[in-house]
This record gives structure tokens, C-alpha cells and sequence, in this order.
């Protein structure tokens, strides 16, 4: 009795393993191979198809725990501009540092006092090329028109979330760190998740942004929690 006792519970166990297995290798993968094939499946899932919005979910730019290796310690410079980093399942996080330019001249500048710059820090995420979400922070600040001077003053800071379905992207506002002196500094946050009625995608963007009258000297940082 004993001995048949034991046989069926070895035989539960393998029908239990072979089930996990079965279930695992029916998980959803889709490799994307061309951008209409990510166009197609963004329509998809914003028409509510859970295959294409769970083949969304496993790209590695889009986990936190992928994302947080490739962005440790990456420091982006303007003079530098933008730094890709691609994953061998064509996600990509695109990070950029950008002067918002304006039309004045450079006689008018130099009768002016302080002049009034605006730059924007970009965290990108795209398939293939495609976009399907950004975060950027505005920086505003003035610089000190004096040779002499690398004063900075009367920094502002705005943020915005831009995504495509099954994406969002919710900003959180941007927290002013240093108004003036020789350096500007604020720090902005954002939400970024992908939902199939629950969440199932979900990390915080973190941006540290700095500003200067030598523009080639600003930079942005970049964390995700």
C-alpha cells in the first residue's frame, strides 16, 4: 500500500513539473522584426489585444532590472548630445541633452546683462526605432553676459510625459536643488508603466539636471527606482 502510495505521488509531481513547463513554454514571445510589425502590435494594443501588450512588457528596455544595469552611472553631457543604449531585442533608451535655441542675435546679447536660456534633458524609449515613450525636463535659467562672470540665476524647471498605448508616461513635477551661482540644479521624476487592466510594467525615472553659462559643461543624470 505504502509502495503504490509513494508511485502516485512521484507520478503527481512529474505531471505537476511537466504542467509548469508546458504553461512556461506557452508564454507569449514575439520577436519584433521590422517597425511595421511594432506598429501593427501598437495598434493592437490599444485596441485591447493582451498578446500585444504582454510582447510590449518583455523587452528588456521596458524591465527595471535591465534598465537599472545599463544606466548606472551614466553621466550625459552636452557636448556629448545623446547616448543610445540598444538591447539585442530592438528596445532602446535614447538620453539627450539639448539647447532649446532661440532667434536673438549676438549684438543682442552682448547689450544685455543676463541672458535667458532654456535646455531640455530627455529620457527616450523606443522599438526599433519607433518611439512609445519620453520623459523630458525643461531647465530655464540666465547667465551672466560678463567675460569675467560664470554666474547663473533665476533657474526654472517644468516637466512632461509623452507615451503610446499600452505606455504612460505620468511626470511628477521637477524640484528646484540650486537657483543660482556658478551652476544651476534642479531634479525631475516620472512614472513609467505599461497596463493590461493591472499593471504589470512600472518603475520611476529619475533626472538630475545641471546648467552652466558654459553650456558644453551641462549634464543630466539618470536613475530609475
Amino acid at each position: 500500500m505504502k509502495k503504490i502510495l509513494s508511485i502516485f505521488v512521484v507520478l503527481a509531481l512529474v505531471l505537476s513539473v511537466c504542467s509548469s513547463n508546458i504553461f512556461a513554454e506557452s508564454g507569449i514571445k514575439v520577436k519584433f522584426e521590422s517597425k511595421n510589425q511594432v506598429k501593427e502590435y501598437l495598434e493592437k494594443a490599444k485596441n485591447g489585444d493582451v498578446e500585444a501588450k504582454e510582447a510590449f512588457q518583455d523587452l528588456k528596455a521596458f524591465k527595471k532590472e535591465e534598465v537599472n544595469k545599463v544606466l548606472k552611472d551614466v553621466k550625459l553631457t552636452a557636448a556629448e548630445k545623446v547616448k543610445s543604449i540598444k538591447f539585442d531585442d530592438g528596445s532602446e533608451i535614447v538620453l539627450e541633452v539639448k539647447q532649446n535655441i532661440d532667434n536673438q542675435e549676438s549684438s543682442e546679447i552682448q547689450l544685455q546683462a543676463t541672458v535667458p536660456v532654456e535646455w531640455s534633458y530627455l529620457y527616450q524609449l523606443k522599438v526599433l526605432g519607433i518611439e512609445v515613450a519620453r520623459y523630458t525636463v525643461i531647465m530655464n535659467y540666465e547667465y551672466d553676459t560678463s567675460a569675467s562672470s560664470k554666474y547663473c540665476s533665476n533657474m526654472t524647471s517644468s516637466d512632461a510625459g509623452s507615451s503610446v498605448f499600452p505606455y504612460t508616461v505620468i511626470d511628477k513635477g521637477t524640484t528646484p536643488i540650486k537657483t543660482s551661482g556658478s551652476e544651476v540644479k534642479c531634479k525631475g521624476e516620472a512614472q513609467v508603466k505599461v497596463d493590461k487592466g493591472v499593471t504589470f510594467m512600472n518603475y520611476t525615472v529619475f533626472l538630475t539636471c545641471y546648467g552652466y553659462k558654459d553650456f558644453t559643461s551641462n549634464y543630466s543624470t539618470y536613475i530609475t527606482t
